[in-house]
């Protein structure tokens, strides 16, 4: 619907005072996993990089792999704000391609913030090295700004796309989940780089029919209309860090709280890149993940993944599959269901039960 893509342009505009093309800036999404998911299958080919955040949102990497592409992990760590430093990617992933032979390079970066799970946020000027770094390489900046609204202490997350020149190679991603605690609907949208947008719309041309007009009939309601139950709930967020950081949780001035920060907590991702000698593209197939085919997929999709994979994650209840070669019996379905749990929260209650009512 225009008018939701309408309502998120005039959102953008009072919240970052950033002006979208509503027509070719804005892709209406269902929830911004999905949109994270589904942007390497239109510019990643089999063997491209993407340079991802470890600890990050499992997705990014999933969705690398689907492609065909492999995963450069980019370490975040404390002594650095958990901020990924661009510098020390090596110059045989990140250069721009020049030849036939250089072709496998860095196509895609993932970055977040307010940052999942560290909660670390950023001012401007991080943005701006980044958009320099992409400009420089050639490569396309997917921040995944979910968390922007979560915000705390006075504190307003700056958009990507706030940042002069972002819009030549970077996009955005957002969700209604978080903000007005719409999970179950599902719905979310792209915004920013418009030759991105129309790659990531092609993709979804093709694997889906959209969002539910009445969704997004609702976002718009959201968006456009009065904001206080959105600060009710951060209000309520404020008072939860409030408690947490009684018990040495931090006090983030995004997201939710700073996971592992508390006694006997893990120290984040210094930990993890310690016990794996500092990253890269390094994978452990023991720790909470599962093969498909050639690929290497983490059992939920939610906390952290890398090559650590378990020190951020929910716990690993789900046994290791093989999805190929398949085992006897139910192997289809198996496959399925590992590549829907990475593509999209599922289908809303409401229309489950408007479907069985027809049934």
């Amino acid at each position: 619907m225009l008018a939701y893509r309408q309502a998120v342009a005039d959102w953008y505009a009072k919240r970052f005072n950033v002006r979208l093309d509503p027509e070719q800036e804005v892709l209406t999404l269902i929830g911004s996993k999905e949109g994270t998911a589904h942007i390497p299958l239109a510019f990643v080919n089999p063997g491209d990089v993407v340079l991802v955040p470890d600890p990050g949102y499992p997705v990014y990497a999933a969705g690398t792999w689907f492609a065909g592409g492999d995963v450069h992990w980019m370490p975040l760590r404390r002594e650095n704000g958990f901020l990924p430093d661009l510098d020390a990617i090596p110059a045989e992933v990140a250069r721009r391609a020049i030849t036939p032979e250089e072709a496998r390079r860095a196509k895609l970066l993932f970055i977040s913030y307010p940052n999942n799970p560290t909660s670390a946020v950023v001012e401007g000027d991080f943005f701006a090295r980044v958009v320099a770094f992409a400009r420089r390489r050639g490569i396309l900046v997917c921040h995944d700004a979910m968390y922007s609204e979560l915000k705390f202490d006075g504190f307003e997350p700056p958009s990507l796309l706030e940042v002069e020149g972002a819009r030549e190679v970077g996009v955005e991603f957002h969700s209604l989940s978080k903000t007005y605690s719409m999970t179950g609907w599902r719905l979310g949208f792209c915004v920013g780089n418009r030759a991105a947008v129309a790659g990531l719309g092609a993709v979804k041309t093709n694997v889906d029919s959209g969002v539910f007009q009445a969704v997004q009939i609702a976002g718009i309601a959201a968006l456009t209309g009065p904001q206080d139950l959105a600060e009710q709930y951060r209000r309520t967020y404020q008072e939860r860090r409030a408690q947490a950081a009684r018990v040495g949780g931090g006090r983030p001035q995004g997201h939710l709280l700073r996971l592992g920060a508390g006694p006997g907590g893990s120290r984040l991702a210094e930990l993890r890149h310690a016990a794996h000698g500092g990253g890269g593209r390094r994978r452990d197939p023991r720790r909470g993940v599962r093969p498909l085919g050639r690929r290497l997929l983490p059992d939920r999709p939610h906390g952290g993944a890398g090559p650590a994979g378990r020190s951020h994650g929910a716990p690993q209840r789900t046994p290791v599959v093989s999805a190929n070669p398949p085992p006897r019996g139910g192997s289809d379905t198996i496959f399925l269901e590992n590549v829907r749990f990475f593509g999209h929260h599922g289908v809303t209650k409401a229309q489950q039960t408007l479907g069985a009512w027809f049934a």
